[in-house]
């Protein structure tokens, strides 16, 4: 089982991000260059924006809020804003994220200017 210090590593994106993609002074000093021309980068691009959805669940589950989350960085990086959450609402008690809806708001080429994209992450339930 993974100690609580190395999930919050995993939660961040300037430790656990694209590395190959992020300038050399890392993300949050320079913008990511995306060829969005180039297979593995569109790939790429939706590993992160999945994460996003697990490291958001991760942010509510450890009551990170606000400027504490993690989640954000995993889409903002790439010019993306969460437009929804959709929650799992059969249990009252516990509502698990399934699934987000983003919308590109930085366009970058013409591939990429009305990409919107939903992710769902795999089932939580037991």
């Amino acid at each position: 089982m993974a100690s609580s210090s190395d999930v919050e590593t995993a939660d961040r994106f300037d430790t656990s991000g694209p590395v190959h993609m992020m300038a050399k002074n890392g993300a949050s000093s320079s913008p990511i260059v995306i060829d969005w021309d180039n297979e593995e980068h569109r790939q790429c691009v939706a590993a992160c924006l999945v994460n996003g959805v697990y490291t958001m669940e991760n942010d509510s589950n450890r009551r990170r809020v606000h400027t504490n989350a993690l989640a954000p960085a995993w889409w903002e990086n790439f010019g993306f804003r969460l437009l929804r959450v959709i929650k799992d609402d059969s249990d009252n008690n516990d509502q698990f994220i399934i699934g987000v809806v983003y919308e590109h708001v930085l366009p970058a080429s013409p591939a990429a200017t009305h990409w919107f994209l939903t992710t769902l992450s795999p089932s939580v339930a037991p």
